[in-house]
């Protein structure tokens, strides 16, 4: 039976879906890794580095609060300004004891 190739064609097209797709998964796997090493933290800082780290931390914080007008989340937030969660935004300002009530326009 003549079919002009198309039995030989659906194992090439498979196998071509299968590499396609383990490429994918392999680039988004390191996409994976190489943004949590970025985001990864020293284990033990030094004490004098861990308070400029803050207060380097506390300036960023503060001034996207100053232009997102006190606004955590929403997509003109400080939340989206520096993108990272609203969640994660909140308790950083809570650890680092900022009143978001002095960012409030009256």
């Amino acid at each position: 039976m003549f079919d002009a190739g198309r039995r030989r064609a659906i194992p090439e097209s498979t196998r071509a879906n299968y590499d396609a797709a383990v490429a994918t998964y392999r680039q988004t796997s390191l996409t994976a890794f190489q943004q949590v090493e970025e985001v990864s933290l020293p284990q033990q800082p030094e004490p004098a580095d861990a308070d400029e780290n803050a207060s380097r931390e506390r300036q960023i914080i503060e001034d996207a609060l100053v232009e997102s007008r006190g606004r955590v989340s929403g997509p003109n937030g400080a939340a989206a300004r520096l993108r990272v969660p609203p969640s994660t935004l909140e308790h950083r300002i809570k650890k680092l004891r900022i009143r978001k009530s002095h960012f409030k326009l009256s």
